[in-house]
């Protein structure tokens, strides 16, 4: 059975036990506010901590005209840094319409990591990418406060870079690491031998990686069958055979469990191909 919402009293209430049920918080538990804590102790320390490693060449930093909107995030985060401790200017960025919408964001979260009550949390629910706890300061959408402040999750965090994703560039997380290969999508090795291994078909092998019913030397000869089978050859040059079989009894969709970790995850297609 799903809890209740939280319930939240307003001080001055001459009726003390009116209490008013507000979706979408909850009291959270001892865990949480240790994790959170940690979290926002990190990011308070160290604002540039959610930012992905650039592995590609970032363009220039241009108020007028074509601009690469990662280097001017980038540039924003660094004036944050420096204000990270002044409360008063944070709430004024925190709430402002113009300006980088993930510094809007990191503006809450660093107001939040100065707070010491970290009882009551708004929750974030996704389908695909988790379900997250966190501290809602600001404006900042929801999914880019939930993943600056769960920074170590290896989906939540790729919902901060939605909007750079749109704008062309790339994003690939696995528990090891987190990059941003900018408007080419390099994937790194790392990456594609992780995501192969928390997909959701069992793979046995290496370079070449095959499901069930086929073998190594099905798929390193590109042999036919008689029920078929798709073939997937990454950047690194790795390759996979799934077999019609091995789809077929999946919690989640195969294509879905790759693209997922990375951002956009409707550019799969550009980090394999597929026959």
């Amino acid at each position: 059975m799903a809890k209740p919402p939280a319930e939240v009293s307003f001080p001055g209430s001459r009726n003390r036990r009116k209490k008013v049920r507000v979706r979408g918080i909850k009291q959270a538990s001892k865990e949480i506010q240790r994790r959170l804590e940690s979290n926002l102790e990190t990011l308070l320390n160290d604002p540039e901590c959610f930012v992905p490693e650039i592995t590609g060449e970032l363009g220039k930093v241009s108020f007028f005209g074509s601009k690469d909107r990662m280097a001017m995030t980038l540039k924003e985060i660094e004036i944050l840094a420096a204000k990270r401790h002044d409360q008063r200017w944070l709430k004024k960025r925190m709430v402002k319409k113009g300006g980088d919408e993930v510094c809007r964001a990191l503006a809450g979260s660093l107001l939040a990591a100065g707070e010491e009550d970290l009882s009551t949390v708004s929750v974030f629910k996704h389908p695909l990418y988790g379900t997250s706890s966190y501290l809602r300061r600001g404006n900042g959408k929801q999914s880019h406060l939930a993943g600056i402040q769960n920074f170590n999750h290896p989906r939540m965090r790729l919902l901060v870079w939605d909007g750079h994703a749109k704008a062309g560039q790339h994003f690939f997380s696995w528990d090891g690491g987190f990059v941003c290969s900018c408007s080419k999508a390099e994937a790194p090795p790392e990456w594609i031998d992780w995501v192969l291994d928390k997909s959701s078909v069992d793979l046995s092998g290496d370079e070449v990686k095959w499901t069930v019913g086929l073998t190594e030397e099905m798929v390193r000869g590109e042999e036919f069958s008689e029920n078929g089978w798709v073939l997937l050859t990454f950047q690194d040059g790795t390759k996979v055979g799934i077999s019609p079989t091995s789809l077929a009894k999946t919690e989640e969709p195969f294509a879905q469990s790759l693209a997922i970790t990375m951002m956009p995850p409707n550019k799969l297609g550009e980090v394999c191909e597929a026959e």
